[in-house]
């Protein structure tokens, strides 16, 4: 079974934290999602295979995340 996990480093708080998105239909929206809110792809770089990485600058972007991934399990539990 693969993992679809993103690593996230919050900036204003100084948390790290790691999402597990249910499939890849869910983790491909999830960055498409994260390209159109921090530009660009987002992520921290890293090495090709490893774990996307990305710097959120400020609580109002990871709010945004979270949100985005709130609606879209909702919309798979209808």
């Amino acid at each position: 079974m693969s993992m679809f996990i993103m690593d996230f480093y919050n900036v204003e708080s100084g948390v790290q934290f790691t999402l597990q998105w249910r499939n890849e239909e869910e983790y491909l929206l999830g960055k498409a999602f994260l390209k159109d809110l921090l530009g660009d792809d987002g992520s921290g770089g890293g090495e090709r295979g490893a774990v996307p990485f990305y710097y959120l600058e400020n609580d109002q972007v990871r709010d945004a995340l979270l949100d985005f991934r709130r609606e879209l399990r909702e919309k798979t539990k209808a």
